[in-house]
């Protein structure tokens, strides 16, 4: 009887062992094959939802995911992304602090939200977090670029630094030479702003701001390729206001005093039919400045 007995537990151990080495092999096949193919495919709708600026829908379907997978910490990131995007700040940094937790060596989260404290003046942990996100990829030369921008108030010397380090690691990085290029020009570096917003231009050829920034640096060199890069600018981008704005300034520095008032004016306009009521008043009294 009692060899009886043990076959029967022998029999049922073996069982639950096939039973669980055929779930083990389930899990295995789910995360390696089938999972990343499902994960990717909602990430794929929910970036076409934020392409169409739908964010609340993309959201929905991030949480689809947590469905087959509430640990993944690609999915809170992209969360924060999402709700920061919508100026839901509260959901965007409780995503990211549950990323983080979930995976602490991904520095594009701590990167997200160093932007995220910094909209919301909160310069130190700003810092704090592209710091960390530097720490974890030296070598990424947008996490430099970032930085730069925290510095650009502070300490401009800073700043251009870390837009030298971010140019040294990628010679191709138009944001890095732009950035650079404004900096210059405020510290009165006309010729090395020029320099940058060239290779910028180079970089990026269809950039409005390139050649409006540039068009800016010409004019207090009294060079008359301002206007050129200026009329660029507003062919680039027709219905920024900006553009009109910076041509009006460029054709009043050289005493084309007809077009300044015409690209003054168009500049007022297009602002308030953006409701950018800020930039209305900021033309306006230019415009009142010097005479129209």
């Amino acid at each position: 009887m009692q060899k009886i007995k043990n076959i029967l537990i022998n029999t049922k151990v073996k069982k639950v062992l096939l039973i669980l080495i055929s779930i083990i092999g389930i899990l295995i096949v789910y995360s390696k094959f089938l999972y990343p193919q499902i994960i990717q495919k909602i990430f794929f709708v929910a970036e076409t939802f934020a392409t169409l600026e739908q964010y609340d829908k993309g959201i929905n379907e991030l949480n689809k995911g947590l469905f087959f997978n509430p640990f993944d910490s690609e999915i809170y990131y992209r969360k924060g992304n999402a709700y920061a995007l919508i100026n839901r700040n509260k959901e965007a940094f409780n995503n990211y602090r549950i990323a983080i937790i979930l995976n602490r060596k991904n520095p594009k989260v701590y990167a997200s939200r160093s932007i995220l404290y910094s909209t919301n003046f909160d310069f130190a942990r700003a810092e704090f977090d592209i710091d960390k996100a530097i720490k974890l990829d030296p070598k990424n030369p947008m996490y430099y670029g970032m930085k730069a921008t925290l510095y650009m108030v502070k300490d401009i010397n800073k700043a251009i630094e870390l837009l030298t380090q971010a140019i040294k690691l990628d010679n191709k990085f138009g944001f890095a030479y732009f950035t650079r290029g404004k900096l210059r020009m405020s510290k009165n570096d006309i010729n090395g702003a020029i320099n940058d917003l060239t290779i910028a231009i180079n970089i990026d050829p269809n950039h409005a701001d390139n050649y409006a920034t540039r068009s800016t640096a010409y004019l207090m060199q009294e060079n008359p390729k301002a206007i050129i890069d200026a009329e660029k600018a507003v062919s680039l981008s027709p219905q920024d206001p900006n553009m009109h704005y910076n041509n009006a300034l460029v054709a009043y520095g050289f005493y084309d005093f007809i077009k300044a008032k015409k690209e003054f004016d168009y500049a007022k306009s297009l602002s308030l039919e953006q409701n950018n009521f800020e930039l209305y008043e900021e033309i306006s009294n230019s415009a009142k400045k010097f005479g129209f």
